[in-house]
C-alpha cells in the first residue's frame, strides 16, 4: 500500500472516531462522558496529524 493511501485511510478513520465521540456527546447517549471526550480528543489529534502528514507528502 502506498504511503498516500495510508495517509488517506488514517485521516478518514481519525475523522470517524472524532465524529463518533462528537455524536455521542451531542445526543446524550448512555456511554460514559469520559470515553466521549477521549474519542473527540484522540480523533481530533489523529486527524490533524494525518492532515499535516498528507499535505507534506503532496509537496514532495
Amino acid at each position: 500500500m502506498k504511503k498516500r493511501n495510508r495517509m488517506i485511510l488514517a485521516l478518514i478513520s481519525s475523522l470517524a472516531i472524532f465524529g463518533f465521540g462528537l455524536y455521542g456527546l451531542l445526543t446524550n447517549s448512555p456511554a460514559d462522558l469520559f470515553s466521549k471526550y477521549i474519542f473527540i480528543i484522540g480523533g481530533g489529534i489523529g486527524a490533524i496529524g494525518s492532515a499535516i502528514e498528507f499535505f507534506k507528502l503532496k509537496e514532495e
